[in-house]
């Protein structure tokens, strides 16, 4: 892969995945959780999407540049039940492990770096979308910064011979 962007989303995918073992689905964010045309998205719960917003880039000289944007991540989850007061413990307990599985994914994301040449994810917003009422969904949005080099005009060494001045 040569894209920024694709390294991004494969390391964070394989982060995910490694550290966040209870996310059946990771995928591009491309509106799955907005469509519901067949009584429900087409993911496994719980699931995350991914996307790349508002990016911008600063000139550093000689074509390289210097990237800076947001990267989202969308954690949809199916309810489990009921949590309210007078729900019996282990049921709302099972109703609200949510909350432990967006700490877990927080937790293995922010402070992350996809690898050379990038900075570290730093979480910055979270929001909550209302769905039907048996879906939650969460967006966490980390800042990330990298450096790219991909237009820098190829530099070429040549081996000049010793100089040499004769009196």
């Amino acid at each position: 892969m040569n894209s920024p962007f694709a390294h991004i989303y494969l390391a964070i995918q394989q982060r995910i995945q490694t550290l966040v073992p209870e996310v059946k689905f990771i995928e591009h964010d491309f509106g799955q959780l907005d469509d519901y045309s067949n009584g429900r998205p087409p993911v496994a719960f719980p699931c995350v999407l991914i996307d790349f917003q508002s990016w911008q880039f600063e000139n550093m000289g000689n074509s390289a540049q210097r990237a800076e944007g947001n990267v989202t991540i969308k954690l949809g989850y199916a309810k489990h039940g009921q949590s309210h007061q007078a729900t019996p413990e282990q049921w709302r307990e099972a109703a609200l492990e949510y909350y432990d599985l967006e700490w877990k994914l927080n937790k293995a994301l922010h402070g992350f770096s996809p690898g050379d040449n990038y900075g570290h994810l730093t979480r910055t917003t979270e929001t909550k979308q209302n769905q039907p009422m048996y879906v939650r969904v969460k967006t966490t949005t980390y800042r990330l910064s990298f450096e790219d080099y991909s237009a820098t005009p190829e530099q070429w060494m040549i081996d000049t011979p010793p100089l040499t001045v004769d009196f």
